[in-house]
This record gives C-alpha cells, sequence and structure tokens, in this order.
C-alpha cells in the first residue's frame, strides 16, 4: 500500500485509494469466477483442472511483481 499510495499527490490519495479497493475487489470477485469456470468436478467427485487455476495465479503474480516495479512515486518538493 505504501508503494501504491506514493504514486498519487496527497491531496487527490482518498479518491485513488477508494478507486483502488474497489478494483481490488472487482479482481478478487473475478479471480474466483474465474476459478470457479476452470476448475471441474468428474464423475468420480474429483477437482480436474485445479492445476491450471495454480499456474494463472502464479503468472498473475510475477505480473504483478513486474508492474509494481514500473511504479515511481511522485515528488512532493
Amino acid at each position: 500500500m505504501a508503494m501504491i499510495s506514493s504514486v498519487v499527490q496527497p491531496k487527490q490519495r482518498g479518491g485513488f485509494m477508494n478507486i483502488n479497493a474497489s478494483l481490488q475487489h472487482l479482481a478478487t470477485g473475478l479471480a474466483s469466477f474465474v476459478a470457479g469456470m476452470i476448475i471441474l468436478k468428474n464423475s468420480e467427485g474429483k477437482l480436474e483442472h485445479y492445476n491450471y487455476v495454480g499456474f494463472l495465479a502464479a503468472t498473475a503474480s510475477l505480473l504483478s511483481i513486474f508492474i509494481a516495479r514500473k511504479l515511481k512515486p511522485i515528488n512532493n518538493g
């Protein structure tokens, strides 16, 4: 949160953090929905394609790290 809040001016930080929280909730819901669409239960009751969700999560984590490295704090001086 410190990295994210440092990329916006202090006077705009409240609105920015509100939009950021909304997008986080939307992404969490979307991720759950997509995972639910990928994972299937076969006729024996076993879950299938569970590993694909893990690979997708790992890819998203690496992408997040790449994007976080691109953030640059604003100069308040």
